[in-house]
């Protein structure tokens, strides 16, 4: 059961079973398998608060806090959650340092501008994707949300709620193209999971900085971190094991555009209808606007553009049919396709990306 801890502390995974590994993706609880953005912030606050306690300035927070990101990101390896959620860090403590003021979402989108600038590929990345799109889930709608739970339950509770409800709902919609289903119990592990998640981090860590140093003292740190870790995986399979875990959904593009209406327009619709919540009615109408505008043109444009780039008169063609060759010549109105690769799919996507309908003749090679 305590296998997660080295997963939440410096990312190793290696001694996590498929079992739990399943029960955690079935439950949303993946993001406590290994190490993720959270942790950065851990880290930050835990150097900025001892710097404070020796009474260090602001900007020898900056270069403690700036250092120990960068030998936290060396340790777990830069995962796409953490090089965003080190990168916003840095930034904080950058305005932080210079006495100016900063905004979440502003925060972020810098983030992401630097980071895809850096390595545009990053931009078909699941978990990076993820990653922006929960944290600007909860920075914008754990606000509204905890202010709307505050009316029937107690502030903490609705806070402690009101955070899985917002990454979730982010999320959701992108999380469908990886597996089409909704989990049943989502909101309720991760607020459960929630207190446990960073005194597992914590203690964790400072396991792997007395190491080396205290044996004796990492021994107690570790027996002390295995509770709550254990907690989390508990949780992790206690929900994977009841009846109703996960619920079937639509799957590819309908089921990202129902999936937006279905979360996304279920918060708009309970948040505008509370009279305090008002001044959110555009913004969320807006941010819904631009969600299926930009996901209509992230899956038609991109093919669109490709084929209008192809030349009318081409002659050969080499199509990307995963292991395997697959070449397409066309010559004199006739068309001859030379080899098929392993994947019927993919042959007869490019076949129609490339505008033919009709083999004159096909080649098959063999060693």
């Amino acid at each position: 059961m305590g296998d997660l801890l080295p997963g939440l502390a410096i990312g190793d995974t290696s001694a996590v079973d498929r079992g739990l590994v399943q029960a955690m993706r079935d439950t949303s609880l993946s993001h406590l398998v290994a190490v993720s953005g959270a942790n950065c912030a851990v880290v930050v606050g835990i150097v900025v608060g001892l710097i404070s306690l020796v009474r260090g300035g602001v900007w020898a927070k900056l270069i403690g806090g700036t250092l120990a990101l960068a030998g936290f990101v060396v340790l777990v390896t830069p995962e796409p959650s953490i090089i965003r959620a080190a990168i916003m860090a840095v930034i904080v403590l950058i305005f932080l340092a210079l006495d100016k003021p900063l905004k979440g979402i502003p925060v972020l989108g810098m983030t992401v501008l630097i980071i895809l600038a850096a390595n545009p590929w990053m931009a078909l990345d699941f978990a990076f994707a993820l990653s922006v799109l929960a944290s600007g889930g909860i920075l914008l709608l754990v606000g509204p949300l905890s202010d709307l739970l505050g009316t029937v339950a107690p502030r903490w509770l609705a806070v402690v709620v009101a955070i899985p409800i917002a990454a979730q709902v982010a999320c959701q919609p992108v999380l469908i193209l990886l597996n089409p289903v909704v989990p049943v119990w989502s909101v309720v592990a991760n607020a459960l999971a929630a207190p446990a998640a960073p005194l597992a981090t914590i203690l964790g860590m400072l396991v792997c900085v007395t190491g080396p140093l205290l044996p004796p003292v990492a021994d107690a740190l570790a027996w002390a971190a295995w509770w709550p870790s254990a907690f989390i995986a508990f949780l992790g399979r206690f929900f994977a094991s009841l009846p109703l875990v996960t619920v079937p959904f639509a799957s590819g593009l309908p089921g990202v555009l129902l999936m937006v209406g279905v979360a996304w327009g279920s918060v708009a619709f309970f948040l505008l209808r509370h009279p305090a919540q008002r001044r959110w009615r555009r913004l969320t109408g807006a941010i819904a606007a631009f969600s299926l505008v930009a996901v209509w043109l992230g899956y038609f444009l991109p093919g669109t553009l490709a084929a209008a780039s192809i030349p009318k008169e081409w002659v050969i063609a080499q199509c990307d049919v995963g292991q395997g060759d697959a070449l397409v010549i066309r010559s004199g109105g006739r068309t001859v396709l030379i080899d098929t690769g392993k994947y019927p799919e993919k042959l007869s996507s490019c076949l129609s990306f490339l505008g033919v309908r009709h083999l004159d003749l096909a080649i098959i090679s063999s060693l």
